[in-house]
């Protein structure tokens, strides 16, 4: 009987005086276990039987002298070989009790030390999704610790480019002050290109910036993330104080939000491990970094791109707008956080911002202004072509359009139509009649066109529609004597009825 159902038994027997067959019927109990329990003054538990012994007793013994000298022996080996000895029963009472004997596998592992200013700790951390515009991107943390102090430095990405890890690492030497002579990594594509045994081959690109920098990259080893305990525990606080509990409706929110949370938070608490904030510590360490360079490293991306046929050059599934006069040429696009740049050789051609997006079109105005214009002059340099091509007397008249100050162009595709409408053999004579008495534009040339037919009594002509297509505009179709039909509608009308009642 347990020591609660005794003290209810009491309680109710004794206290609410409730009889033995009330009691016995609320709490389920024997009438015999509720007098025993009236009449024991003090709890006495239940004496237990004594254990039958394990039908494994005789094999434990062997079992115990075996895992000490082969502690890795496999609960199905010991089964086989106890068996060999009379064990007749199955493996599941065995393992139990293998559970209880074998020495647990718990790794021990030194505490590391570090001096001020000695090194430094970095990695990246994936953090879910984040909507930037109209799409959703992979969220990442590039996190760097000092190794002495903890003093921490955190900044969200939504790439893990090279170009995007040696920014970070500009960014967190600024925010330091400077960087310790090692910074310690484990296996980073954008450190390590390839590593067997004790064999590394590092990231070129990354080197140059460790060799602009003058710090040395070291490398943990594999499968030991406890060596660079400093930056995983940094992570867990980022994720577990920072991160949990929050909502970012845009990428634009986070980082302002993060550098907040850093700098009034996370550098300021009181460290788990070293009882001291971190800021109060690096006062001790901040003088012993290796000081910046004045110039910053460079750390954009540099990509050869080739302009499309609609003046587009292609970054990270954008589209960046060129002048158009660089349609299919080879060309050099240059991006930083916050800016696009397009270079032929050394001439930048077009500057746009950045966007981090996909699948947007950013077209400059002058862009397509320019390739308006473009065609503009193409096209009235095709009126000038078509219309030279009448004859001598329309190169004269050209030059008098010009010296006239009218609209050029406007009155060429208007003695083009005319041309197509009248034939350019009766043009020709009406520019020649036009040049004699010095008329320049195409409403004298029609005119005379007109009144030229109205004396030789012949039906004003309907101006012919062309479709738009340049194809069919620009066909060569062999000229013919007009006058054919002329003569043809005037045969027509001696030949009709005469009416008899005019």
């Amino acid at each position: 009987m347990k020591a609660d159902v005794w003290a209810e038994i009491r309680r109710l027997g004794l206290v609410d005086r409730w009889p033995v067959s009330q009691i016995a019927e609320h709490l389920r109990l024997d009438r015999k276990t509720v007098r025993r329990a009236l009449e024991q003054e003090t709890y006495a538990p239940r004496k237990e039987c004594p254990p039958r012994p394990s039908v494994l007793e005789p094999y434990k013994p062997y079992l115990r002298e075996r895992l000490e000298k082969f502690p890795k022996l496999t609960a199905p080996r010991l089964l086989e070989e106890i068996r060999g000895q009379g064990y007749a029963r199955g493996i599941t009472i065995l393992k139990d009790y293998l559970q209880e004997i074998r020495p647990p596998k718990t790794n021990a592992f030194l505490s590391l030390k570090f001096a001020p200013g000695e090194s430094a700790q970095v990695d990246w951390t994936r953090c879910g999704f984040i909507p930037v515009g109209r799409h959703t991107r992979r969220l990442s943390c590039f996190v760097m610790v000092l190794s002495y102090s903890r003093l921490l430095y955190c900044e969200f990405t939504v790439g893990e480019h090279l170009e995007e890890f040696l920014r970070c690492h500009e960014n967190a030497f600024r925010f330091f002050g400077g960087h310790p002579p090692e910074i310690l990594y484990d296996n980073l594509r954008s450190v390590v290109l390839q590593r067997a045994g004790d064999e590394v081959r590092f990231n070129p690109r990354f080197m140059a910036f460790a060799g602009f920098y003058t710090f040395k990259p070291a490398l943990c080893r594999r499968r030991a993330p406890h060596e660079k305990g400093r930056v995983e525990s940094g992570i867990g606080y980022i994720k577990n104080a920072f991160l949990l509990g929050r909502e970012f409706r845009h990428f634009d929110q986070v980082n302002p939000a993060a550098s907040q949370w850093r700098d009034h938070v996370a550098n300021l608490r009181l460290h788990g491990t070293t009882r001291k904030r971190p800021v109060d510590l690096f006062q001790e360490e901040s003088s012993l970094l290796v000081p910046l360079p004045d110039k910053p490293y460079d750390t954009s991306v540099v990509l050869p791109v080739k302009a499309t046929v609609t003046f587009r050059v292609q970054f990270e599934s954008n589209s960046y707008s060129v002048p158009p006069q660089f349609a299919g040429k080879q060309l050099t696009l240059k991006a930083t956080p916050t800016e696009v740049r397009i270079y032929d050789k050394a001439d930048l051609v077009a500057s746009h911002a950045r966007s981090l997006d996909k699948y947007g079109d950013f077209e400059k105005p002058e862009h397509a202004r320019a390739l308006l214009e473009t065609r503009r002059r193409a096209a009235n340099q095709r009126l000038v072509a078509q219309f030279l091509s009448l004859g001598a007397l329309a190169e004269a008249y050209l030059n008098g359009l010009v010296h006239a100050q009218v609209n050029l162009y406007t009155h060429l595709a208007r003695l083009l139509r005319l041309a197509d409408t009248y034939g350019p053999q009766e043009v020709l004579q009406a520019i020649r009649a036009a040049l004699s008495y010095e008329a320049f534009g195409a409403h004298y040339v029609e005119n005379i066109l007109y009144q030229d037919r109205l004396r030789r009594a012949l039906p004003p002509q309907r101006p012919l529609h062309l479709a738009n297509d340049p194809e069919i505009r620009q066909a060569h179709v062999p000229e013919r004597d007009l006058n054919l039909y002329d003569k043809l509608c005037d045969q027509e009308s001696h030949d009709a009825p005469k009416d008899p009642n005019p």
